[in-house]
């Protein structure tokens, strides 16, 4: 009789899990720590317009709604952001706004494109007053003569009537009020080129703040070397 034997090996495997504590964290020593007094700091912004999203865009709404409330998109475009980017006349102020394009041709007032129209399909006003069709005859508007310029982007014709179906940019010259201030602007740069400013608004009777009359008087001018003589 013949046996068979199988021999299983038998490992034994020993896990050693070694754990080390985590020393504790010494206390922040705060027997030296000084506590300063609260300390609140209030203003008033200088303009309204300073913050585009607190204004009240004229040409949004006549309701007096901010701009963060209105149901249209509204691009204000300050004259501290003209200054600050360099902005010179009003069509690169109305480019500076997002989706703007334009343009002018001599003697023509400028045409602008956004959201896929163009030419007369997007009106143009001096301070809500509609400045007609492109084929309009004006002079390029100076940025300096403005306090700021306002787009709006999308149908506007039940606002400013027949035209308006992609969009409406309106010129806000500045407006004189109770406390007398001006403005001053002089740049130079290559062919002989300069750009001069000159402003002033305030009360033209006595009372100060409670003045009934208010005045404002805007210079500019904007000249180029060219190829003809005297012609800016």
């Amino acid at each position: 009789m013949k046996f068979s034997h199988t021999l299983i090996p038998l490992i034994i495997v020993c896990a050693v899990h070694a754990q080390t504590a985590n020393p504790p964290k010494p206390e922040a020593d705060t027997a030296g720590a000084v506590e300063l007094d609260r300390l609140e700091v209030t203003a008033d912004k200088e303009k309204d317009f300073s913050l585009p999203l607190d204004s009240t865009p004229t040409t949004g709404s006549r309701l007096g709604l901010t701009n963060r409330d209105l149901p249209v998109s509204v691009s204000v475009v300050t004259q501290e952001v003209m200054q600050l980017r360099g902005l010179r006349t009003a069509v690169e102020a109305v480019e500076a706004a997002v989706g703007m394009t334009g343009g002018t041709s001599f003697g023509s007032i400028p045409t602008y494109s956004t959201r896929g129209f163009g030419s007369n399909s997007v009106s143009v006003m001096r301070d809500g007053i509609r400045q007609n069709t492109a084929s309009q005859s004006s002079r390029t508007v100076d940025s300096f003569l403005l306090d700021r310029v306002e787009v709006l982007k999308g149908p506007a014709s039940l606002m400013f009537g027949e035209g308006a179906v992609g969009g409406a940019v309106n010129y806000l010259s500045k407006s004189p009020d109770a406390t007398a201030r001006g403005d001053a602007l002089f740049s130079i740069g290559a062919w002989d080129s300069y750009r001069l400013g000159l402003g002033w608004g305030g009360p033209l009777t006595a009372g100060g703040k409670d003045a009934t009359l208010t005045g404002r008087f805007d210079y500019s001018h904007n000249e180029t070397a060219g190829y003809v003589d005297r012609n800016a």
